[in-house]
């Protein structure tokens, strides 16, 4: 499983790699790509909390970090 953490450094000065997502789920701020983590979803027992991301967002985040990454 790959995660990008959801930051509110509004001011931060790389903030134009982030993504705004604003969430019916009252969550805000902006997914920052450029700290990704991965882990084992089995070991860590995750459960799934329902979508928090639209199809066009989620899309952008994918790009991004594809572009990061190759």
């Amino acid at each position: 499983m790959l995660v990008a953490p959801i930051t509110h450094a509004a001011n931060n000065r790389l903030k134009d790699f982030f993504i705004p997502i604003k969430s019916s789920k009252n969550i805000e701020g902006f997914i920052n790509p450029l700290q990704i983590f991965t882990f084992s979803f089995k070991k860590r027992k995750t459960e799934y909390s329902g979508e928090i991301l639209t199809d066009s967002t989620y899309a952008m985040v994918h790009k991004r970090i594809k572009q990061l990454i190759d």
